[in-house]
């Protein structure tokens, strides 16, 4: 049996956690493997993964931990003693000191996981690294390659490998909604439902998403857009709502276990990202039989390949965004569901597992 450990520090839930979660989960099942996982001992990840047969190390990671020998030394007894063979590191901050670690430990195979179409540092830790260190760079998209050596020719090409975030749609298909969304939030019958999923994050837009709602809502529009997640913006979303009058257009639902269930019953989402590595939640809309308006950012294109899909707007740009949602409020009935579950098709997660496999073994 190979031992394998994946990696993510991050107290936070989002694509990258959501990523290592699955991946771990389903391998744990195969008899081929023994899963390790390294975590915060305060992160949802650690909750997440006490009902599986994973064997846990609990520490904090933090930007500068990798000059905390101490911090090393306990990692690589973790490490050796447990015979790691391949290491998967999915954040920036777990990378510095888990490869000096696995280094140490006589991993065969460090890998990390790039999963932002942002460039890396070009400075002299990143090139020692990605030079003497890592031996794989997964990156989750097209665009998150092209991304990584912008500043630089940090990481060999030829270290780079393209292996799309994967959805279980055959269990997604499944979903039966076990609540009515209508009367769940007392959403009159002819309102149109939008959705917006992701972190409360300067990352995902929020506050240009409210500024075109505030432009809709003076077209004495029928809608309301279900924000669908937390974050360190969440009071300050909350109170530019309130400034922009739109409190009638907008609830926040929070953190959701049952966000497919949310999916399955809304008319389209909204994703108004300022960048991405892979917009996981675009896809899932896809395998909701919902279409999209998204901002035209990162990888989101090799998603949203066509208008058969959805709209994509100008980031940043508010009159475009709200001239995106309008369009879409007008032509949401006009699409093919079983289009949008086709084009899931491509992320299946079966597929992405196969091509781990291929570079894990």
């Amino acid at each position: 049996m190979k031992n394998i450990c994946f990696v993510n520090s991050n107290k936070m839930w989002g694509g990258g956690e959501k990523w290592h979660f699955e991946t771990a989960t389903y391998l744990s099942n195969n008899k081929k493997y023994n899963i390790f996982f390294i975590c915060n001992p305060k992160g949802n990840l650690k909750k997440k993964l006490l009902n599986f047969n994973i064997t846990l190390f609990e520490i904090n990671i933090r930007n500068l931990s990798f000059l905390n020998i101490f911090k090393i030394i306990m990692l690589y007894i973790f490490l050796r003693k447990n015979n790691i063979e391949v290491v998967i590191i999915n954040q920036s901050n777990d990378l510095k000191i888990i490869s000096i670690a696995s280094k140490l430990a006589n991993v065969k195979k460090i890998i990390y996981r790039r999963g932002s179409a942002i460039p890396l540092k070009n400075n002299f830790l990143n090139k020692f690294i990605f030079k003497n260190l890592v031996d794989i760079v997964i990156a989750n998209s097209i665009e998150t390659k092209k991304t990584l050596n912008k500043n630089g020719n940090i990481v060999n090409k030829n270290k780079i490998k393209v292996i799309y975030n994967g959805i279980k749609l055959d269990n997604i298909l499944k979903i039966e909604s076990k609540f009515n969304l209508r009367k769940e939030y007392d959403i009159s019958e002819n309102k149109i439902i939008i959705a917006n999923v992701g972190r409360l994050t300067k990352q995902k837009g929020h506050k240009y998403l409210l500024s075109a709602i505030k432009l809709l809502k003076d077209k004495n529009l029928d809608f309301i857009v279900l924000i669908i997640g937390n974050g360190e913006l969440n009071e300050e979303l909350k109170q530019q709502v309130k400034n922009l009058e739109i409190e009638k257009h907008v609830k926040f639902l929070g953190f959701q276990e049952n966000v497919y269930e949310i999916l399955k019953q809304v008319d389209f989402l909204v994703h108004t990202a300022l960048w991405e590595g892979f917009g996981y939640v675009l896809v899932e809309s896809f395998s909701c039989g919902k279409p999209v308006v998204a901002t035209s950012v990162s990888n989101i294109p090799e998603i949203v390949t066509s208008e058969k899909y959805g709209y994509l707007a100008k980031s940043e740009d508010v009159n475009d965004i709200a001239d995106k949602i309008l369009k879409m409020m007008e032509n949401y009935k006009k699409f093919d569901k079983q289009i949008f579950i086709d084009k899931a098709k491509e992320f299946d997660f079966n597929k992405q597992i196969k091509e781990l496999e291929e570079i894990i073994n």
